[in-house]
């Protein structure tokens, strides 16, 4: 079974005085580390031609695991917030108006990103409850119900579960609402830009080949307690 790893890459293009700075995250079969690079090249290359005229592919700022891009894997983005009171999931929810209103944007995208809001009610107290958001992609927008259906079932908070460094369990997690919906621009996912006064702000987020080295061998551990689907 291929293992998969998400990968933040990170371009740069320079702009008057300032420094434009985007990280975007791609998904790779998870391979020894200077095949995997050969891999991110040839990615980046792709992405500059393509997508990001003008912008120079700088390096890597994170690697992760995650799931492929099939519709509603787990997308390994996982967002843990110290907020114990269940009501106050509230200021992340979107409503379904405004999901239905992203849908329809005429976007030149085959994927969309979304973001379901979970409440953590520890078995152990209150004072352990937590507040997770958990990305998933989907193709085709058929309405907020089957998104629903989906962050509700056994089967995504199982995905969850496997995956998540916490002890979490499956009657804990409450799926409150979605937070984010929007489509996946230039087929990166998480994709954040910044305006920089110089190019080191920028390179001081990249990783080296060693410590990748170091990530990667983390993962290759954390994979043999996992159970890939």
């Amino acid at each position: 079974m291929k293992k998969h790893i998400g990968v933040t890459l990170v371009f740069f293009k320079r702009n008057k005085n300032k420094f434009i700075g985007i990280q975007s995250s791609y998904i790779f079969e998870l391979k020894p580390l200077d095949l995997l690079l050969n891999d991110i090249d040839d990615k980046a290359k792709e992405i500059t031609n393509n997508f990001l005229s003008g912008f120079v592919f700088l390096g890597i700022s994170d690697i992760y695991i995650t799931e492929n891009l099939s519709t509603y894997n787990y997308l390994g983005r996982t967002s843990f917030f110290d907020i114990k009171n269940e009501d106050e999931t509230r200021k992340f929810i979107i409503s379904d108006d405004e999901i239905k209103e992203k849908a329809n944007k005429n976007v030149k995208s085959n994927l969309i990103n979304v973001g379901f809001v979970y409440f953590n009610r520890d078995s152990e107290g209150s004072n352990f409850n937590s507040t997770i958001i958990i990305y998933t992609v989907i193709d085709k927008f058929f309405g907020t119900k089957e998104l629903y259906e989906v962050a509700e079932s056994n089967g995504f908070k199982d995905k969850i579960i496997r995956f998540s460094i916490e002890n979490l369990r499956q009657e804990d997690l409450i799926f409150k609402g979605i937070s984010d919906f929007y489509f996946v621009k230039n087929e990166g996912l998480f994709e954040m830009e910044g305006i920089f006064d110089s190019k080191e702000e920028i390179t001081d987020e990249i990783l080296s080949n060693n410590q990748l080295e170091v990530e990667l061998n983390k993962i290759n551990n954390d994979y043999k307690y996992y159970t890939v689907l």
